[in-house]
């Protein structure tokens, strides 16, 4: 009875041993789980909470200068001159580390808000507040080429200066000299920001920012019958520093996919009135189609190398052009640029040169363009497109206007690509 008694006492014993001891095995292959995947888990779950994503505040002093063409009040002749500019910025802004966005575009967007104030060399001030969005494609590494783009509003005051005027007072032996100052610009204005980015990695909250800025403020009332253009763009150079709250450290990976190549072959069509300078009191519409050849080749996941070239037959050129003694209407042009290739979307920038051109263009200037570009994929094989086409320095009577670009046409495209 004893020795039963014992042998019981001993299994009982072996069997909460072995119980304790499976206990103990789950909780630690618990912890362990936590401790490897638990947090990529839960932020994946939690990335909705804003709080998970890094805060950033960055200041940026800046030096740059705008270009003006301004009348000058004793001779009414206009002059062009290089105004100095000098101001700060600070940005506020979250980084957007998300599984779905990154799966989708290469990339975690950067969303903020840019204010900044700056003076002129002639003492007036632009004060300015911009919502910007700038795609981070490697937000741990040591340093980043980054790219931003941002629309605002802004308070523009940028007066003339101009000689001294000797004015006649009564008595003529005393002579009074008086500044004569215009109000170039004294209004708020619609403001478009586009920069390109260089930023070191100091430490995890610590960044080192270097960057080039153009922002432009158009001028939305009638200009005017002097040759003075008042939209003003603006060229900055910064160095700044800026300091995360909240670094996060997860950055989802997705491997390097075959480089791929593609072909397309696309009819252009689109309408433009003539040129006010060489046809006057047309209004009119005039056709302007013709056909579109690319080669892109694809770098990363999401980004391509692009060379193209148009063959466009120009009605409206053929307007401009029938009291000259050229008429050919062909322009034939090739363009090199890059794309971003987002799923069904693909966004182009392209920089073009005229091989055959009119002479409603005339080099060197007006000799290149530009194309932004926004194509959407229907099929493997089937896309369609709207871009926008932008001429640089048009022509010499538009080159005194300051006018150093212009909007020439949307057109919209049917590619095939194989």
């Amino acid at each position: 009875m004893h020795q039963a008694t014992n042998g019981k006492k001993i299994l009982t014993r072996l069997f909460l041993f072995l119980v304790l001891l499976a206990s103990c095995y789950v909780a630690h292959a618990q912890a362990v789980g936590e401790n490897d995947i638990g947090p990529a888990q839960r932020f994946r779950q939690e990335e909705k909470d804003w709080s998970l994503y890094p805060f950033t505040i960055q200041i940026n002093p800046y030096l740059g200068f705008i270009p003006l063409r301004l009348v000058d009040l004793t001779d009414k002749k206009s002059k062009y001159d290089l105004l100095g500019l000098k101001g700060i910025s600070t940005d506020f802004s979250l980084l957007y580390v998300k599984r779905a966005i990154w799966q989708y575009f290469d990339c975690y967007p950067r969303v903020g808000v840019t204010i900044s104030y700056g003076r002129p060399a002639n003492q007036g001030h632009i004060l300015s507040g911009l919502l910007y969005i700038e795609p981070n494609y490697s937000h741990l590494a040591g340093w980043e080429f980054l790219t931003r783009l941002g629309i605002g509003a802004a308070y523009v005051k940028v007066p003339g200066n101009y000689p001294i005027k000797k004015k006649e007072e009564e008595d003529e032996e005393q002579d009074q000299d008086i500044l004569e100052v215009d109000p170039f610009r004294e209004e708020p204005s619609l403001a478009l920001a586009w920069g390109l980015l260089w930023k070191w990695r100091l430490t995890p909250n610590w960044h080192l920012h270097a960057g080039l800025n153009f922002d432009y403020l158009p001028y939305l009332h009638e200009q005017g019958t002097d040759e003075t253009n008042k939209d003003l763009l603006i060229s900055t150079a910064s160095l700044g520093v800026s300091y995360t709250i909240n670094p996060s450290i997860y950055d989802y990976s997705r491997p390097q996919g075959p480089r791929k190549t593609r072909i397309d072959v696309a009819w252009l069509s689109g309408f433009r009135k003539p040129d006010s300078t060489l046809v006057k009191d047309d209004n009119a519409y005039y056709y302007v189609g013709g056909l579109y050849g690319q080669w892109s080749c694809q770098i990363v996941n999401n980004y391509a190398f692009t060379l193209a070239t148009e063959w466009v037959k120009d009605l409206a050129a053929k307007k401009e052009l029938e009291e000259k003694l050229k008429n050919d209407n062909l322009k034939v042009g090739f363009l090199l640029g890059h794309e971003f290739l987002w799923g069904k979307l693909i966004f182009r920038q392209q920089l073009g040169a005229y091989m055959l051109n009119d002479t409603a263009i005339m080099p060197p200037w007006g000799f290149f363009y530009t194309r932004l570009g926004l194509d959407y994929r229907l099929t493997n094989f089937l896309l369609l497109g709207v871009s926008l086409k932008t001429i640089l320095l048009p022509s010499t009577q538009a080159f005194k206007k300051d006018k150093f670009a212009r909007i020439e046409l949307i057109d919209f495209k049917i590619s095939y690509s194989f």
